[in-house]
């Protein structure tokens, strides 16, 4: 009958038509998975893209809902005696877990959302230092739960911009919601005696206004990290040249040199050789002004 699938297993001849009840796969397009099939079927030529497998010759565990399971090959009923040429290994796929160190001890992840650890170079090293993780990551593919996030930040599929870990990253954290949970129910009677006396008034801001705010404090909060890790700290019998030295090599860019700056380097460039101080500007990546030859000189002998 047109458009009927066929089982090609010798001795099998099961059809869609005259079996509702089975389901008919067809071979797979890796080359290597197609060959272990055949094998197994001693199948010299795949005739046609049409060529069907029923499910009697897979086993339950190669199984899914609607499809076959990654690797599964025919090893059942295939129409002669003896071991198959290829079983069936079953695919494994690590288990994903909660990177912060209190949360995995206490398989605390369990049952809730978790999320791919940002691989965005500017975050990457607050999260870690939030996180209290080593760098270099110990891995690429680390993962973070929806506890250490605040709601407005993340939806049951992804973080929202602005999203950063902040709630629950240690063991003191976890005590301390353990306490206030005791001390919440202590003082629930003493708090109900006051908000009977309370005004009935309720400040209820925009949930989309509680969300930028909740933004700019993370901002901050990264930049506070960022300083912490390369703000230049000078110590107290530092030189007002040195002082100007180091703003100048690590300053931004876009800006203009000031004259103070420009003279230091003239004179540093006139105590080394060009070759060192090309090193210092281009490999190191000292920020640092070119001058022409006829500036030096003149710069050299006033």
């Amino acid at each position: 009958m047109s458009g009927d699938r066929r089982c090609v297993v010798p001795k099998c001849g099961h059809t869609r038509f005259t079996n509702r009840e089975l389901k008919f796969y067809a071979f797979p397009k890796d080359p290597d998975l197609k060959l272990k099939w055949m094998e197994n079927l001693k199948m010299k030529k795949c005739l046609n893209k049409l060529n069907f497998v029923c499910s009697i010759h897979f086993e339950d565990k190669m199984k899914c809902e609607s499809r076959l399971k990654k690797k599964a090959v025919p090893t059942l009923h295939l129409g002669y005696n003896g071991p198959v040429a290829h079983e069936f290994i079953e695919h494994f796929i690590p288990k994903r877990k909660c990177c912060v160190q209190s949360c995995r001890r206490r398989n605390l992840y369990k049952n809730r959302i978790l999320f791919k650890f940002t691989d965005n170079e500017k975050e990457i090293y607050a999260w870690a230092k939030a996180c209290k993780l080593p760098l270099p990551l110990p891995s690429k593919k680390l993962y973070i739960c929806e506890r250490h996030f605040e709601e407005a930040f993340f939806s049951k599929v992804r973080l929202f911009p602005g999203a950063f870990p902040k709630l629950y990253l240690s063991d003191e954290d976890e005590e301390d919601v353990e306490k206030s949970d005791n001390k919440s129910n202590a003082s629930d009677t003493e708090q109900s005696e006051e908000d009977s006396y309370a005004p009935d008034l309720q400040i209820n801001p925009p949930e989309e206004q509680i969300r930028k705010l909740n933004a700019e404090i993370e901002c901050l909060r990264k930049d506070i990290l960022l300083l912490e890790n390369n703000a230049i700290y000078p110590q107290a019998e530092s030189s007002a040249e040195a002082l100007i030295f180091a703003r100048m090599i690590v300053g931004d860019e876009k800006l203009d040199y000031t004259d103070k700056e420009k003279d230091l380097a003239k004179k540093l460039r006139c105590n080394i050789s060009a070759i060192a101080y090309r090193f210092m500007n281009r490999d190191i990546g000292c920020r640092l002004p070119q001058f022409k030859t006829k500036e030096l000189m003149k710069f050299k002998f006033n």
